[in-house]
Order: structure tokens, then sequence, then C-alpha cells
């Protein structure tokens, strides 16, 4: 009997189980187009409770319900959402049966299909009810564990494990699936993962799916690197290759077991088998984890490093301890900006944009994002501020607010885990803050003041902040997630009070030794020539440990201070920063500095550069403004596209291609290109320009998967072509009759699923039996440039930018005559 998971995995390795839709498709139990999860209301769950057998007796520990697709949203594209309780609980109860108390019953759950908004539509509390539903149903049955698996978007992890522990204290194990670049689909890497999710609270983090084992231990390598919780390896049996028709799993379980000892080694405590494994996989990892438990484990081989950690979506930082120090951005606060004051007014977030733009650029590497103004609507101003901030730039950002409204929806918004400036020991404000910080996993910035107000001394701020940084690990915050201001006051006011606050920093190294963060232009108000003030203090500062500073990174004067004093400290190891800053050889791409790659367009802010601009930064709120000015000039239409448009889309292409732009900000870019575009169409008629070439997007029968299509089918519509898209789930007969009906130039067709891709050839076959002289593309997760090949599809596309690219390629040639 296994009573205590968590417990079980600091002494050794568990054996979750392997597959369970490829092995159904193997036996052919599993028609094309039929949801696994529909087995469960019908007679046809004893074929599930077979494969669970097969895993008990194979020796698996840990037995996953066939739970996966069990959500509301995947239930009614099946029309059985009506049945949701009944599915869930049902397939739970299934493995209950059948293990009973000696395995755990683990409830999958799965992605829902939709990316959560801004990026989708779904809105994150709405994502939190859809999971409470499939858990509620879970609990009942009896389920051990909660098992979030296959995730792409790192928002849904989010939503999911808050879902889990608004209803219970049961374990969570998180994953999530990466490509072979190691990130997700929106961009989302190993680390900045791992991060997010032990700061959520989940046991156990980790990989499924995508690649196969030697894959799968790269990433959990990086995982290993920022968190100290313990790590599940389920790969894929290999990448499916498409043979005769059928999906073939290379994969044997001699590839498993051979990496076991070294995946115990960097902290893996569940080692499970994904997609194309069986029974046979989980009798061989059995032995290997029986001989290896009998030994002992090995101590981690790989260490967490320390320090605060805070992400982006997509990239993480690291401060305090051994970490260099970092900058805090503080621009985007409107205290002084009368400017930036009526922007709020009137909800626009231009200079929001520009400013996080400028302040990456210029070096910082956390944004804080205040957008507080009295008779203004925060709760909505804030919200605008993240989307805003996100869709630019990858760097974290601390959100700058005292109301716990204000911060929860921030919190539920932010695509990562950001920082939250601040609290203090005021009762009434920890009592309401402390919970956010928990539920939502966020880093948090104490203040050394309390009800008593700011301590005079440097031993009363150490004790104050103590002791809330005492409370907040008491309550649960991970004591990891703090960092310690302080308290900058200006020496106008007293010329001693600097020292009081370097002489905290000092006592901080021997006394508590946590991270640091000052506002350190505070010390030079009311004086003239700030900048000269504010360095000195900064490198009085730095020198006694400051770990990040809240400065105004686009002050060149404080900045090469800032990058001085770290190399001279030996802070900044091999002088890399300093060097990447101050030679212009060694500067990577920032911000906007697209400029310098596109000579064209670099002689000024020109209308048009403005325009160019506004779509490489998917600024939405002026670009139809700088169109109808370029219109009213007299610039053709056709030429405002040729010139600015299509050059701005190629080098968000290009960003994207190496890895500095992700899914978001290509979304983003793509709907600042359809404002532009749709006001150019209006004027296409009357420039006798003709409407550009017709392409039928479909996502094949049987099919339920939309995701890839649909952002193709939007960026094909922003790059001027006709896009007719049939939505998921499309019979062949359809495609044809649309593509005749229509006379499209071109037939795009995507899958997911292995039991659908092969639906593609079908399509392609029949295109060809009609003589329809059209190009053809397919795509999807598990398409492969082989077997597009094999089908004579003219193109194969591994991502929505390279469909896009291939497409217009295609498109100025004659027609192959492959069909």
């Amino acid at each position: 009997m296994i009573k205590d998971f968590r417990g079980e995995l600091k002494k050794r390795l568990m054996l979750s189980d392997g597959a369970m839709g490829t092995v159904l498709q193997l036996k052919n139990l599993l028609p094309k187009g039929l949801l696994p999860e529909s087995f469960n209301v019908s007679e046809k769950i004893n074929y599930i409770k077979d494969v669970h057998k097969s895993y008990f007796t194979a020796g698996s520990e840990i037995i996953v319900a066939n739970t996966f697709g069990g959500n509301r949203i995947k239930l009614a594209e099946y029309g059985l959402s009506d049945m949701l309780y009944a599915v869930n609980f049902n397939a739970v109860k299934a493995v209950k049966e059948i293990a009973g108390d000696r395995a755990l019953v683990a409830m999958s759950l799965g992605p829902t299909g939709k990316f959560i908004y801004p990026v989708g539509d779904l809105v994150f509390k709405e994502s939190v009810e859809i999971y409470k539903e499939q858990i509620k149903a879970g609990l009942d049955a009896g389920a051990d564990i909660f098992q979030l698996e296959t995730m792409i978007d790192l928002q849904e992890v989010r939503s999911a494990i808050i879902a889990v522990k608004e209803l219970c204290d049961k374990p969570i194990i998180a994953m999530m699936t990466f490509d072979n670049t190691f990130r997700t689909i929106l961009g989302t890497t190993p680390e900045v993962f791992a991060i997010a999710a032990d700061s959520l609270g989940a046991d156990v983090i980790g990989a499924n799916c995508s690649v196969g084992p030697a894959g799968i231990y790269e990433i959990l390598k990086k995982m290993a690197s920022v968190t100290e919780i313990p790590l599940i390896s389920k790969p894929n049996a290999g990448i499916p290759k498409l043979i005769d028709g059928k999906t073939v799993f290379p994969g044997k379980p001699e590839d498993f077991t051979v990496l076991i000892s070294e995946l115990a080694l960097i902290g893996v405590r569940v080692i499970s088998a994904c997609c194309g494994s069986n029974d046979l996989f989980t009798r061989a990892l059995k032995g290997e984890i029986d001989t290896i438990n009998k030994s002992g484990l090995p101590e981690k081989g790989i260490k967490k490093e320390s320090g605060l950690f805070l992400t982006s979506r997509t990239d993480f930082v690291s401060c305090g301890y051994n970490h260099p120090p970092i900058v805090i951005g503080e621009r985007i606060n409107p205290t002084g900006k009368k400017d930036f004051i009526e922007e709020l007014k009137n909800g626009k977030t231009n200079y929001i944009r520009k400013t996080a733009l400028k302040q990456v650029e210029a070096g910082a590497t956390v944004l804080d994002l205040n957008v507080g103004v009295p008779g203004t609507d925060e709760i909505n101003l804030m919200k605008k501020g993240i989307i805003a901030v996100t869709s630019v730039v990858h760097t974290p950002v601390s959100i700058d607010s005292s109301d716990p409204a204000v911060l929860e929806e921030a919190l539920m918004l932010y695509p990562g885990k950001p920082l939250i400036n601040s609290i203090s020991g005021e009762e009434k404000k920890l009592a309401k803050i402390m919970p956010l910080i928990k539920k939502y996993g966020a880093g948090v910035l104490i203040l050394a003041l309390d009800d008593a107000g700011i301590p005079e001394t440097a031993e009363k701020r150490l004790e104050t902040a103590y002791k809330v940084y005492q409370r907040l690990v008491d309550y649960g915050i991970k004591s990891y997630d703090i960092i310690i201001d302080f308290l900058t006051l200006p020496i106008s006011a007293g010329q001693e009070k600097a020292m009081v606050t370097i002489d905290a920093l000092s006592k901080n190294k021997t006394l508590l030794n946590l991270p640091t963060v000052l506002g350190i232009s505070n010390v030079s108000f009311g004086l003239p020539k700030r900048s000269y003030i504010n360095s000195s203090f900064l490198s009085l500062c730095i020198k006694e440990g400051l770990s990040a500073s809240i400065i105004n990174p686009e002050d060149n004067y404080l900045m090469a201070n800032f990058y001085a004093i770290n190399a001279l400290l030996g802070k900044d190891y091999l002088f890399k920063n300093y060097i990447n800053k101050y030679s212009a050889e060694a500067r990577d791409y920032a911000g906007n500095s697209n400029r310098e790659k596109n000579p064209d367009l670099a002689s000024g802010k020109t209308v048009g550069v403005q325009l160019y601009d506004a779509v490489v930064h998917g600024e939405k709120e002026h670009i139809a403004h700088y169109v109808e000015k370029l219109l009213s000039d007299g610039d053709l239409p056709l030429d405002i596209g040729n010139k600015y448009l299509i050059p701005a889309l190629e080098e968000v292409g290009r960003l994207f291609d190496k890895n500095i732009y992700f899914l978001p900000q290509v979304m983003e870019s793509a709907e600042a290109m359809k404002i532009a575009f749709s006001r150019i169409k209006r004027e296409l008629p009357k420039s006798g320009a003709s409407t550009g070439p017709k392409i039928l997007m479909a996502t094949v029968e049987g099919d339920v998967h939309d995701i890839g299509k649909n952002i193709v089918s939007m960026l094909l519509e922003n790059n001027g072509y006709e896009v007719i898209d049939l939505g998921r789930n499309v019979k062949t007969e359809r495609i044809i009759e649309e593509a005749i009906k229509n006379k499209v130039d071109f037939v795009g067709l995507s899958a997911l699923m292995t039991t659908t891709v092969t639906e593609m050839e079908h399509v392609i076959k029949e295109l060809k039996k009609h003589n329809l002289k059209v190009f053809s593309m397919v795509g999807g997760a598990v398409v492969t440039d082989d077997y597009a090949k094999s089908i004579n599809a003219d193109i194969y596309a591994k991502n929505a930018m390279e469909a896009v690219e291939k497409i217009k390629q295609y498109l100025s040639r004659p027609i192959s005559g492959n069909i």
C-alpha cells in the first residue's frame, strides 16, 4: 500500500504507466475521429480497463485514468459535454477497481485546445472553472494525484494548478510538451515552466510526449538547474514515422532503460512512458528501477541555483546570492509625467510599449509597471499595461500596486511569474496580499516598514524585514520567492539617511543573507544633477551586496556606472555584460534596433517608418492613423503594402526564426497588420488592383485540432491572400467541392493526431483525381517532411511563419503538376 506519495518521492524512484490512445489504435479499437474518453460511458470501458490491467500487472505504481480529454471544451467537440461528470468519474473509478490500494490513481488533465487571453479568447477564470469541473468528478471517484500533461500554454498550466489547489491538497504532477528547440509552441522554455510551476506549488514537474527519451533528458536537466522539486520523465517511444500509411513509433524499451541512472542523478523521481509505449516498456522500466532503488538513490548531480527567479512567458531572470545585480526599469510610472497620465486617462498604451522597448534596449532586465492615476480604472489600465508590455518585450514584470483587486486581476493575466511591488509589515495589507502571492505563485518585494512606520536604524530595518519575511514563509510562501527593500530616503532631508540603508545592506550579508532591492533615485530627491548622486549611491550599494536596482536605465551616466562597478567588483564574469553593452560589434538585437537591419528605412521616423515599427511591435493604437496619413499624402495602397507592411512582416518572420519573437508576438504583429490591411483594401478597387490568390484551409476529417491552422489562416489574410477557412473535422468531399466552387489556387491541410494524418493523402489523391490545378500544403504536430513528400504534397511547413513564406515562394512559380 502506498499511503504517502510525497514521502515516497524522497526515498526512491516510482514507476508510472504508459500510453493509452496508441495502444488502443494498435489493437484497432479506436476508430478514426473517436475520442478515447467516450469509452468511459459505454461498454467499451472494458477496453480501457484491459489496458490499465496490463500496466498494473507489469508493475506500475501510478495508473493514469482515461480523462486526458475530459474537459468541457474537448467533450463538446464530440457532443459529450453533458456527460462530463460521468466520463471523468467512471474513468477514475475504473482504475480504482483494478488497483485498489496497491497503486495510486492519477487523474489526467489535458489541454482544452484553446489559448488563454490575450493569445486566445479563453478567459483565465473560465479556464480555472473548466478544470474544476473535471477535478470535482475525480475527487468524488477517489483520485489520489492530479496529472497535467501535454500542456503547451503556461497560462493553462497555471489555471489547472490553481483549480486543483482551490479544491483539495492532493499532489500535483505538471508536465508541458516541448519541441526540438526545447520550447513550447508559445516559446516557453523548460526553465520558465519549472520556475512557475514550482512557485505555484506543483509536487512533481517534467515533460511528456514531444521528443524521445534523450530529448526529454536534456529538457529535464534544464529544469533541474532552477528547482529542487522532483521531476518526471514521460517521453514518447521516439519520433513517430508514417510507414505504409500507419503511424510507427521506432523507440524500444531499452532506449528508456539505458537512461534511468542518469535521470535519477538529475532529480527524476517518477519514470513513465508516453505515446507508442505499452506494458512491455513498463516491465523493462520496473526492472531497472528496482535495481536502482535497492542500491539507494544517488545524490542529485545538478544543483539548483540559489536566488529569486522571475519569468515572462518565454524568459527568466535570476537575482540575489551569486547572481549579477539586475536592473528594474522604473520609467513606466505616471508620477511627474503629464503626457503619460493623459494617455492613461484615455485608455491608451503607446507610452508603455515604447518605454518598455527603450528600457530593455538600455539594459533593464525587469520592468516595473505602475499605472495608478487617481480617478481612473486601475484594474483595466493594469490589464492593458500587462498586455502592452508582454506583446513587445520578453522581460519579466514587476506589478507595482497596493490594491489587492488590481493585483489579483494582474496575476491572472500575467503569463509567468512576476514580482509584486510591494508588501510591508502593515497588518491589513499583509492579510489581503499574502493569499494572492501564494495562490498565483509570484515573487514579492518586502518593504522594511510596518504599522509603526520606517525604522530609523539599520538594525531595526533588518528586524522589521525579517518579521515580514517569517510571516510570509509561515503562511506557505517559498523563501526563495522573497526580496527585501531596506528603503532609500532622500539625503536632502538628512545626510545620514543613505548610510543607514547601506549599513542595512551590509548587515544583511551576514545576518539574513536575503536578496535585496532599492529604489535608487529617491536618494537624490530635492538636489541638482541627481544622476551624479544616484550613480555614487548605486556603487556603494552594489559593493554591499545589492541584488536589484530600481532605476532609470535610459540614464546613460547611471548605467555606465552600473556596468563599470559590476566589472570592477567581479560580479560581471569575464566582463560579459560590460562588453556586450559597450562593444558595438557584440550588441545583440534589442527592442527597436531593426533600423540597422533595414537600411532602406533608416532615414528617420517618417510616417512610413512609424507604420513599419507599429507592425513589427504589434502596436495597434495608431496604425490606422499612419495608413490614413500615407493615403492622404498620395501613397498608393499597394506601395504602402510593398514598402512598409510586407517588409515589416518579413522582419517579424526573421525574428521568429531566430527565437527572438515567439507566437504571441507574431500574432500581435498580425493583428496590427490586419488593421492596416483592412483600411488599404477599401482603396484597392479604386486603384484597379485585384484581390490576392485564394487559399483554402482545413483540418482533415476526424481531427478537431485547429490552433495551428487558424494561425496560418490569419497570417495569410494579413499578407493579402483571400483565405477560405473550412474549419476542423472537414470531410474530403467538402474540401473538393469548395476547392472547385471557389476556384482556389492553394489547398492547405492540417492534422495533429496520428490517427487522422493519413487522411491528407486521401485528400491529395482526390484533388488529383478531379484534375484540380492547385498547390497543396500539409502541416501539423505529427506531419514530417518525409511524409509530405511521400503523399506528393507540394509543401511541408513546420510552423505558421514557414507556411506563409513557402506559400509566397510557390505561388510565384508555375504549378508543378503534382496534382
